[in-house]
């Protein structure tokens, strides 16, 4: 191909492509409105080429939609751009990958192979991550839950009584304590965290000694903890609770939120719900398989997730002392806004 041909321009077209050069939106239209600026200036279609890094038979193709149709033809028209590979507008589609996601949800390269397969078309792993991303999807942790659900009836009926007590609780008539049972020991649980590419983060891991203990969480972040290297058992639990109620300063009346687990349930732990009563503070049994109503188990996520770093996994003694910290420093140094959970 022959790099010889320039255009010639009257006066009010080249004012015209120096106004689209200067202050056209699109920087493809500017630079096609120089490109004919320079072929008028005589600087050939090589010369062009070169300077752009654009084949030469694209800077003809230019120069022919300027004869063809003027200014308007150095611009993208609607629709003359690559098709999307995937189109949030398109139904079908859009409901072929939901169900590819839901089928695999961690590997996306699984993902990639069945759409590709279903749509016929090659679709790389950026292209999908915007797709999803326009979908609502994000990529993070996959929570666990309990396999057995509650009973509905049960369930409606203890959470508007749950939502009494905490109407009663905005009104300054008691004070709602969730109270639970968590364990803590050299086994991290491993989180996300930002890492220098080529440089992994890694967390020394061994099993070994434990720490269990028992909590009761306001949620103003008011916490009491009774801790042990033993198991916890009924009788644990009710020492400690009478602890609570007994030795540490509270106002009013005050509510347990506890779950169903059988050491809650036995015959040493209800022959005190009485007595406890009759010091103002009572037991609400949550519904069966619903820890989730129950917000200390926030507390012991971020503990186990946030609070405890790598850096504290390097020995027992490093564990017990931030745990120690947490549990003394909770409602200062640490924090958990419950308006927000």
């Amino acid at each position: 191909m022959k790099p010889y041909r320039h255009i010639e321009l009257s006066e009010t077209e080249k004012c015209l492509l120096e106004d689209g050069f200067k202050n056209g939106n699109k920087s493809h239209f500017r630079t096609r409105c120089h490109a004919i600026l320079l072929s008028s200036e005589g600087m050939r279609i090589d010369a062009i080429s070169s300077l752009y890094k654009k084949r030469m038979e694209t800077i003809r193709d230019w120069m022919n939609d300027w004869t063809t149709d003027g200014i308007k033809g150095l611009m993208i028209q609607q629709g003359r751009g690559r098709k999307a590979t995937l189109n949030v507008g398109n139904i079908t589609t859009v409901a072929i990958v939901k169900k590819k996601v839901k089928e695999q949800p961690i590997k996306l390269n699984s993902i990639l192979e069945g759409i590709s397969t279903a749509l016929g078309v090659n679709v790389s792993k950026k292209i999908l991550k915007k797709f999803l991303k326009k979908l609502g999807y994000t990529y993070r942790r996959i929570r666990k839950r309990l396999k057995k659900q509650p009973d509905p009836i049960e369930y409606a009926r203890k959470v508007e009584e749950l939502k009494t007590l905490i109407d009663l609780e905005k009104g300054a008539f008691l004070t709602i304590y969730y109270a639970d049972e968590s364990g803590f020991n050299e086994t991290p649980c491993v989180p996300y965290g930002w890492q220098p590419k080529g440089d992994s983060l890694s967390i020394p891991t061994q099993k070994g000694s434990r720490l269990n203990v028992f909590g009761l969480m306001s949620r103003d972040n008011k916490l009491h903890t009774y801790t042990s290297t033993k198991s916890i058992d009924s009788d644990f639990v009710t020492k400690s609770i009478d602890d609570f109620i007994f030795n540490q300063p509270r106002q009013g009346r005050s509510v347990i939120i506890i779950d169903n687990a059988k050491i809650h349930h036995s015959e040493a732990f209800k022959s005190r719900i009485k007595e406890w009563e009759q010091n103002d503070v009572f037991i609400f049994y949550l519904p069966t398989y619903s820890p989730h109503l129950n917000l200390i188990e926030t507390f012991w996520r971020k503990c186990k997730y946030e609070w405890l770093l790598p850096q504290h996994f390097d020995s027992w003694k490093a564990i017990q002392e931030q745990l120690n910290d947490i549990f003394i420093n909770f409602g200062k140094k640490y924090k958990i806004d419950f308006a927000v959970v």
